[in-house]
């Protein structure tokens, strides 16, 4: 195990507003657990403006908090106080709803750092499984995401529990603790939050501004400045707790999606989940309308997974796919057909 003198600084970001306190209390404890030196660590904490007894424990945890209530509906905007306000060698995102599986997380997604000075990034294969959590906590888990469309574009960051190893990316290596990957504009996935490291000075030789801040988009900004070189660490997880239920989530992801790319956003974008210019994303939308209105294929995937992994949330897959494409339909093809035509309205 290395030195504490050898390992790198840490400053740990989080974005709130009004958290879960039971899941951030689990969050924060996960943190303090951690086998890590903790004059080392620094966690900042940017607030929109809670309520008070939604985060007025977190002075027990040492927490840096910044409160910016005009900033409320604006948590991409806040990310950037974030970044400007930390200290530390490498910057880990870590929201109020994520916890690090285990005391060894913070030792396990740093190494790569120290190993190969080119990677700029850390990031865990898979999100965390435990028999605790709930049902659609563990269905996102087994799948790598919170959006299934993602999966069937291929722009999840983290893979399924299908796979022990990563497959996206142009593969330079395989460690027996992660894998080393390279990224271009084509193939980078949504890379940049739940969990994910980078080293602080390469984050700010990124568009950090208020207004062009979106944290997928900032890597695009780094590769091309030539930042390419991430890991994959498999040794350790992260826990996401998804939040208040399936319809809740669909209505986020929705919002989202509204928000950044279908909106005045989308001037300083630089990174589209789905791009009406690539043909790949074409056919992949295309498989996954086919796929869920046919049904078979998702249901197939849900028994894949249960034979690997024995757990009865890979059958939420199929009503998943459905829920979604009848969201996505509803919510956003209006916004879809003003902004792809707009020149000619």
């Amino acid at each position: 195990m290395k030195k504490s003198f050898s390992l790198p600084s840490i400053s740990i970001l989080t974005i709130t507003l009004n958290p879960n306190p039971k899941v951030f209390r689990k969050v924060l404890e996960s943190i303090k657990n951690q086998d890590y030196p903790k004059q080392l660590i620094e966690h900042i904490i940017v607030d929109g403006g809670s309520e008070k007894n939604k985060i007025n424990y977190l002075k027990n945890y040492g927490c840096k908090l910044i409160v910016k209530k005009n900033l409320r509906d604006q948590s991409e905007v806040r990310r950037v106080f974030a970044v400007k306000k930390a200290k530390n060698d490498i910057v880990l995102w870590l929201e109020s709803d994520n916890v690090l599986s285990d005391k060894n997380s913070l030792r396990q997604l740093i190494q790569p750092f120290i190993d190969d000075r080119k990677i700029i990034s850390t990031f865990t294969l898979h999100y965390g499984i435990n028999k605790n959590m709930k049902l659609l906590d563990r269905y996102c888990a087994c799948f790598g995401i919170s959006d299934p469309v993602a999966l069937y574009l291929n722009k999840a960051d983290r893979e399924t529990w299908l796979t022990d190893k990563y497959l996206k990316g142009k593969i330079i290596k395989r460690e027996k603790n992660y894998d080393v990957v390279e990224f271009n504009k084509n193939n980078l996935p949504t890379v940049g939050d739940n969990g994910f490291l980078t080293r602080r000075k390469i984050l700010l030789k990124a568009d950090i501004s208020p207004e062009a801040y979106v944290h997928i988009d900032i890597y695009v900004d780094l590769l091309k400045l030539g930042f390419k070189r991430f890991a994959v660490v498999k040794t350790t997880s992260i826990e996401h707790d998804i939040g208040n239920g399936i319809f809740d989530l669909v209505r986020r992801r929705v919002l989202y999606v509204k928000r950044y790319s279908l909106s005045k956003y989308l001037d300083h974008r630089r990174y589209a989940v789905f791009d009406f210019n690539s043909p790949k994303d074409i056919v992949n939308l295309s498989k996954y309308i086919f796929y869920t209105v046919t049904f078979i294929q998702p249901l197939f995937l849900s028994i894949r997974g249960f034979l690997k992994v024995r757990d009865a949330a890979w059958f939420l897959h199929p009503f998943m796919c459905l829920l979604f494409l009848i969201y996505y339909v509803r919510f956003t093809s209006f916004a879809v057909l003003k902004l792809k035509f707009s020149k000619y309205l």
